[in-house]
This record gives structure tokens, sequence and C-alpha cells, in this order.
């Protein structure tokens, strides 16, 4: 359903830029329907409705806790969330495979391992940081998402990942393996560990996913270019984050020639050249930075954003009307 729908919206495109006459889409017309029917809302419907309930189940459970929390045995606080994810377990099992309603009892499955961490390490104080609950949380999320083969597990995963990852460099406790990460270092490191989501969802995304869909690859990307850019844009202001601009320029060059010659995809594109467009706009400023004229600067740094910004998109829309044709 989801391809016809793709090629009934192509073709109403096409219409729409008047590569179609008013006959032609009267023969397509004739072919079959070009606008949803009633099954195919119904569908929506179901999936919408399933997709909601599961989430709303699984905050309620996690809102009861919250409400009750004083009042409750820690044995009862323990079993009710087991009781929780067991029942989100034995609907995956008694659901059709790749079903919409496998996918979000399996999700639910997902939130609810996170409830039983939460629980567990406030009820019996394990002692555990925050960044650990979030770690532990993802990795046993990988198990449910790869039998779910969902994009809203996947995504949920990739969630979790990053805040584990800020919550590490973001606290001041640890004095592990890490210790002493510079704030250059600590953007590399999140950078490489959505390098290497954004490489295995490439190599491996026609297993992970039932929908062969890119979201987990632009996630990775989006987190991937941030920290990178964020980092290139400081290293005109200060050499230790050199390493990161230099990692921007790299890392730029081969999504513009992956991304446009092997596998198109205008998104992860549109923020490669925001990113490249952000850091120059930042080495212009500093470069201007010694300068008295302000008014020269404001000015050249508004031509050089108005100019970069009307090439990139004169070059994204280009690439479109190419996929399109």
């Amino acid at each position: 359903m989801s391809g016809a729908l793709r090629q009934n919206e192509q073709i109403l495109a096409w219409a729409e830029e008047g590569l179609l006459d008013a006959q032609q889409m009267s023969v397509l017309a004739e072919q079959g329907s070009l606008a949803p029917d009633a099954g195919d809302w119904k569908i929506l419907l179901e999936r919408v409705c399933i997709m909601a309930g599961v989430i709303l189940l699984s905050a309620g459970v996690i809102f009861f806790f919250a409400w009750n929390w004083q009042a409750m045995h820690r044995f009862v606080k323990l079993s009710l969330a087991l009781s929780g994810l067991s029942v989100f377990t034995a609907l995956a099992f008694i659901a059709s495979p790749a079903s919409i309603l496998y996918r979000s009892a399996l999700l639910g499955c997902c939130i609810a391992t996170g409830s039983v961490l939460a629980l567990i390490g406030q009820t019996y104080q394990t002692g555990a940081d925050v960044w650990q609950l979030f770690a532990g949380w993802a990795l046993l999320i990988i198990p449910w998402a790869w039998l779910s083969c969902s994009a809203a597990c996947w995504g949920l995963f990739w969630v979790v990942g990053q805040v584990a990852l800020l919550a590490f460099f973001g606290q001041s406790q640890w004095h592990g393996l890490f210790a002493g990460l510079e704030g250059y270092q600590a953007l590399l490191v999140i950078a490489l560990a959505n390098l290497v989501m954004l490489i295995f969802f490439e190599c491996f995304y026609t297993r992970l996913l039932a929908q062969p869909r890119r979201a987990a690859q632009r996630l990775a990307c989006f987190a991937l270019l941030t920290a990178l850019g964020s980092g290139g844009a400081a290293a005109w202001w200060s050499d230790e984050y050199a390493p990161l601009l230099f990692a921007l320029l790299l890392s730029s060059g081969a999504m513009l020639v992956f991304y446009r010659q092997v596998r198109l995809d205008l998104p992860i594109l549109a923020m490669t050249l925001f990113w490249l467009i952000v850091s120059a706009t930042s080495g212009l400023l500093r470069l201007m930075g010694e300068m008295d004229a302000f008014f020269l600067i404001i000015n050249a740094v508004g031509a050089f954003l108005m100019v970069s910004r009307a090439l990139a998109f004169v070059w994204l829309a280009r690439l479109f009307r190419e996929y399109q044709s």
C-alpha cells in the first residue's frame, strides 16, 4: 500500500508541474484511484490508534509509579513494572510478525525496559550514575529493535544513546577511563559513535527495518554533523578544536560524494551544506574580527550568507528535480 501511495503522490506531483495533461490523468485514474480510498484510511487509523495506545499505556505505567511511589512497597513496584513488560512481550508473541501490532508491542517493551531499570535503580540505590542507566537502557533496546525492525524502536535507541553520551560528558563525578577528556575530544567521541551507527545502517538497513526508510541514517548524520560542525565553527577561535574542523571537512566531502553519486539523500546533503556554511561564516568572522569597520564586517558576512545559501538552494533544487524526473 505504501508503494502505491508513493506512486500516486509522484503522479500528482507531475500533474502539478504540468508534465501530465487532463487526458493522461483520466487514463491513469481509470487504472486505479489516485486518492486514498476507505481501506487505506482504515489501515492508517488502525496504525495510529495502535501506536498511540501503546505509547499512552507505557506512559500511564510510568506516571502511575510517579504518583503512587511513596505508598507502594518495593516488591509491588517491581511486580507491576515487570508485569507491564510481560504484557507487551506476550502481546508481541501472539501478534503476527512484522504487523503494526507486533512492532508497537516491541516499542512498548523498549519503553517498559527503561522504566524497570529506573525502578531498580531508585529502589535498591545501586549507585549508578544517570549516564549508566541510559547506557544500559540503550543496550537492552537493541534486541527489541532488532526483532521489531521498526524505525520507532531504532529512533528510541538513538535518543537514549545520545542522552547517555551527553550525560556522561556532562557530569563531573566520573574518574574512570575517560577522565580528563577535553571538549573537542568529547565531541569527537559523539561524532564517532554516530558515524558507526550511520555506517551500520547504510550497510544493513534492509535487514534492520521492515520498511527501508532513512530516518535512522538521517538522525545519525544530524548528530554527527552537529558535533563536528559546532566544533569546526569553534576551531577558528580556539586551536584545540582544529581536529574537529579537519574531521568536518573530511566527512563533509565524503558525504557530498556518497549521497550525491551513490545514494541520493537530499536531507543529508542539506545538513552537510548547512554546517559547512556555519563553519565558513565563523571563519570569516574570525578573519575580519580585527578590523575596525563594523559596518563592512556585517555587510560582508551578510552577503556571504545570502550567496552561499542561494547556491546551496539552487544545487539542492536541481538535484530534487533530477530525482523526480
